[in-house]
């Protein structure tokens, strides 16, 4: 500890972080609710500008707030802010702005661990008012200028998914390139090539080090002019987490030198996690960080025992040398993300082992030569062209090979989200592991030991894992469209829609599998496709593509009058479509979407979906059927018509789910259940919506 003090401070720091959290009275996250809003606010980042899964252009930045409402009462904290409206495109770092929107739930938790607690959206009815430009920092404002130059002569000249890589790749701007590559690097474990981390920042140091070497600069002057290179650098590129940590580490070390200070990595390590958690202390908690500093200690800790293993010696092959390096850096590394890839992303990817190496390759081949571009075009644009043939060169053999590695059989495979059991498990056996690499005193058999108590905690994790319910249902935050989640006290569930699928926006993959698989479910007993709209059956595909399920149901195999049963303690039963004689012909495929009802004892949830007057007619029939104490609303909350209306009085539930952006809910149809005394959650609102039933009591849960 006395050799390393700045490092164990870092660890001490985090643990106490861990444990406390606190927010001032006047931060923007204690005054907004969903709904209209005004509020004062200087831009602070780079606006970006992208195309959103509707097609629709939009404008997105981050803003700190200086006042709140028409009062303008003081408030502080950052917003997300994003904008339809095409005069806001001028938009930039430093603008104080007055701006007029609709605020919403956060749906993406990383940004809550940037300190981002708000998102405020800007439609017609809204707008931004620039009310003073030129704020903030004009270094800041510079470089984000200086940014878009560079942006548009990408551009320019690499107009496909090449140039959105390399702007990923060079700028930190990962947004245009397109879901489906973007998998394939996740999958692969080469997504970092794609976000500037710490890789880069190293590469970049070095080229920046060869070339003052070539134009003999003296080596004191480069080491002390390379660390504010760097931090330009970071800043241009929106100095996210693995920037900030490589810039500081790498500028330590530098500096160091320059002056012939012997340099402890680990000390720089933990200078670099102080530094970023003073500034935001949340950090600790964000993918990126953890999966920075994880593979930097895993690099230090594993890598020179893996490479004796291998029987690393650079003097006999330097190629094979090279290679068996690079295989024990890349081993060493991914041994140290698992638990943290596993939590955050659901998956491990084996193959990364294997893809890094020629990615890692490419990935110098295309900053060089990127770099060399980006000065032609801006000094000379008759050669820019040239260099950017070999540029699209290099990415497109990184784009083949991610390719070629993901259709490997077992490239990856998809996992629950681990516990902190897991988790600590999992290190305290790689810890053992590590130590037999440098034959410590410590035993092999005291390695396997751990090795096995953590794949007991895995294994039995899931088997143990006791349900305390009849039926728990969960209605998900698909945004609009409907997507919920039966699960029963044997284990067996079902699944009622999807929600949709556009642009690449797949919401069987974004939400349902990653809420599937953190409540460790891999068979699906039953899935229900209520009608063919894509905002319900969108998402399906996905589900039955990557998940086993062993029955599929939808509208043309059911009808009024049937049963599903073999889910212990609850049957399903059908009441729409009504029987195919009766149905009308060419009828609306809403009207004849599944209306399920889920029957357990005295108590009974119903599902509409989608229908409408028609198919609400036809059930009035049926009034005894119809009584539930939970419904799930039709059609996302749209306002009814007077059939409509009686149709929920003689449903008389006392619990209303509505699957819906919150803004979309009617206002009327939310007052009449209120006065008929029925609690309304939405998701848009409230998250996923849980409903547990166990021996007839109800239970209300969100996430």
């Amino acid at each position: 500890m006395r050799k390393r003090p700045l490092f164990f401070a870092f660890l001490a720091i985090c643990a106490g972080i861990w444990i406390c959290e606190t927010l001032l009275p006047n931060h923007i996250k204690n005054f907004t609710t969903t709904g209209e809003i005004y509020l004062t606010a200087n831009i602070v980042t780079d606006p970006v500008h992208k195309t959103d899964a509707y097609g629709r252009a939009a404008v997105t930045f981050t803003a700190e707030a200086v006042s709140i409402g028409k009062a303008q009462s003081s408030a502080r904290g950052l917003v997300n802010v994003t904008s339809y409206d095409e005069k806001d495109a001028a938009l930039e770092y430093g603008d104080y702005i007055l701006i007029k929107g609709n605020t919403s739930r956060l749906r993406a938790p990383y940004l809550a661990r940037r300190g981002i607690y708000s998102a405020v959206t800007v439609n017609k009815s809204g707008f931004i008012s620039v009310i003073k430009k030129g704020s903030g920092s004009c270094f800041t404002r510079n470089i984000f200028r200086f940014k878009n130059k560079l942006r548009i002569l990408i551009r320019e000249h690499l107009p496909g998914a090449e140039g959105d890589v390399l702007t990923g790749v060079l700028l930190g701007e990962r947004s245009a390139i397109e879901n489906d590559l973007k998998g394939r690097f996740v999958q692969t474990g080469t997504v970092h090539i794609l976000a500037i981390s710490g890789l880069h920042v190293g590469i970049i140091a070095a080229i920046f080090i060869l070339m003052s070497r070539f134009f003999y600069v003296p080596v004191r002057v480069t080491y002390i002019v390379v660390p504010f290179l760097l931090i330009a650098y970071a800043v241009l590129t929106g100095a996210n987490t693995p920037v900030t940590r490589a810039t500081l580490m790498a500028s330590s070390v530098l500096i160091g030198r320059a002056f012939n200070r012997k340099v402890d990595i680990l000390n720089c390590l933990g200078l670099a996690g102080i530094f970023l958690l003073l500034i935001n202390p949340k950090m600790l908690f964000d993918a990126g960080f953890q999966l920075s500093f994880a593979t930097v200690i895993s690099i230090i800790a594993l890598a020179p025992g893996l490479e004796t293993v291998l029987g690393c010696d650079f003097e006999k092959n330097r190629v094979i040398d090279y290679l068996k390096r690079s295989i024990a850096v890349s081993l060493a590394a991914w041994f140290g993300i698992i638990p943290i890839v596993a939590y955050h992303f659901n998956m491990i990817s084996p193959v990364c082992i294997l893809a890094n190496i020629p990615a890692v390759f490419l990935l110098s081949l295309i900053v060089a030569s990127g770099l060399v571009f980006l000065s032609a075009g801006l000094t000379a644009p008759f050669l820019a062209h040239f260099f950017a043939g070999a540029v699209e060169f290099f990415i497109a053999a990184l784009i083949k090979a991610v390719t070629v590695f993901s259709n490997m059989p077992f490239a990856f495979f998809r996992t629950h989200p681990w516990n902190t059991a897991e988790i600590i498990s999992f290190y305290i056996a790689l810890a053992a592991m590590g130590l037999t690499l440098y034959k410590k005193n410590i035993r092999k058999y005291h390695a396997a030991i751990a090795l096995l108590v953590f794949l007991n905690i895995s294994v039995w994790g899931g088997v143990l894992r006791c349900t305390k319910y009849d039926v728990r249902c969960t209605v998900l935050d698909v945004a609009h469209g409907d997507a919920i989640m039966l699960e029963f006290a044997d284990g067996s569930c079902a699944l009622i829609d999807a929600g949709k699928k556009i642009r690449g926006l797949d919401m069987g993959e974004r939400v349902i599998a990653p809420y599937l698989l953190s409540r460790r479910i891999k068979r699906i007993d039953a899935v229900f496709t209520t009608h063919n709209d894509n905002d319900h059956a969108g998402g399906m595909d996905y589900i039955i593509k990557n998940f086993n399920v062993k029955n599929k149901f939808d509208s043309y195999n059911l009808k009024f009058g049937d049963k599903i049963t073999g889910f212990k303690g609850a049957d399903i039963l059908v009441l729409n479509p009504p029987d195919e004689r009766f149905r009308a012909v060419g009828s609306e495929e809403n009207e004849n979407s599944l209306v399920l009802k889920v029957v357990s004892g005295s108590r009974s949830f119903i599902f509409c979906a989608d229908i409408q007057d028609q198919a609400m007619a036809s059930l009035l029939a049926y009034p005894g059927l119809l009584k539930s104490d939970v419904i799930k609303v039709a059609h996302h909350g749209s306002s009814l018509s007077g059939t409509g209306e009686v149709f929920l009085k003689y449903i008389a539930s006392k619990i209303a789910l509505v699957s819906a952006p919150a803004g979309e809910v009617s206002e009327k149809l939310i007052n009449q259940l209120v006065e008929s005394n029925c609690a309304v959650y939405i998701t848009g609102r409230d998250g996923n919506i849980t409903v547990e039933l166990n021996n007839g009591k109800i239970c209300l849960k969100f996430n």
